[in-house]
């Protein structure tokens, strides 16, 4: 067996033509060059890359659900605000970044930043 990679999909065939599933593809009228591979694999190319069909080669090439990640320059962004003023609050700054408070408390988690309130008791 011998595979060829399109853009959008793997396509296996055999030397001889005996690849039924190919050959169902092929329209009838074509009898005589039913048996030429590499006429079944141009005609399943063409169907391919002509269609809307967009068929991943992997797992991992799937689109991922859930929310989009924080890009990288807005956690920067974040991580700037609170050196420069450490009592900013998580939800002004997930307003003024456009995100969640939880998300600002998130990427101040991930550096190592743990919010806390200094009570009467720690101030002695």
């Amino acid at each position: 067996m011998k595979a060829l990679r399109s853009p959008r999909l793997l396509i296996k065939y055999s030397e001889n033509g005996t690849n039924t599933r190919v050959e169902k593809l092929v329209s009838s009228s074509d009898e005589e060059n039913k048996g030429n591979s590499t006429f079944l694999v141009m005609i399943i190319l063409l169907l391919v890359l002509n269609s809307d069909l967009c068929l991943p080669a992997h797992v991992r090439d799937l689109p991922k659900s859930g929310r989009p990640p924080v890009p990288e320059n807005t956690q920067l962004d974040v991580m700037l605000q609170v050196q420069d003023n450490p009592h900013s609050r998580t939800r002004q700054m997930g307003i003024d970044f456009n995100l969640s408070h939880t998300s600002v408390r998130n990427i101040l988690h991930k550096q190592k930043f743990h919010p806390y309130k200094i009570t009467l008791m720690q101030e002695l």
